[in-house]
This record gives C-alpha cells, structure tokens and sequence, in this order.
C-alpha cells in the first residue's frame, strides 16, 4: 500500500484493493508504532489506536484535501494510477 501523503511522521495511505471492507472510502494513518483508519466524509476514526495531537492533524488534513480524497479513492476504485497528495504545511 503505497503512501499518498506524509506530514508530522504520520504516513497516509489508500488501499486500492476491494471486498467489502473498502467500500466506505477511508485513508490509513500510521505514526510511530500506532496505526488507525479514518472514514474521509467525517475525519472520524474508524479503528485503530492513534495519539490525540495526531488524530487531530489527520482529521484537519482530511478536511482540506476532502476533494482530492475522494477523487483518489475513485480513480483506485476505477483500477486507475496510484496519486500523491499535499501533506500539512507549516
């Protein structure tokens, strides 16, 4: 699973195989020994352990770049190219 995005050591990724667990769209966050999952409309956790500071930096991220998720999540769906997207700035 590729990384699409990194900022502040968290690593995002999008998985582009299906079955019924990728349904909902969805971005992996990993940081440090700690992994979750967090549903792209809301920025809600969906499983997973993450520390608050960066729950909270991957739920702002996910709330700028909303479009450019979703537009990923259904270029993969469609069997499209893996994309890269902007991490927080500074």
């Amino acid at each position: 699973m590729p990384t699409i995005a990194s900022f502040e050591n968290i690593d995002i990724k999008m998985q582009k195989e299906g079955g019924a667990q990728h349904k909902k769209p969805h971005i992996h966050a990993y940081y440090n020994e700690h992994t979750a999952s967090f549903d792209i409309e809301s920025g809600d956790k969906i499983v997973g352990e993450f520390p608050t500071r960066e729950t909270r930096l991957v739920q702002g991220w996910i709330e700028l770049q909303r479009d450019e998720l979703n537009r990923g999540w259904q270029t993969l769906k469609e069997g499209g190219a893996w994309f890269t997207i902007a991490g927080l700035r500074r």
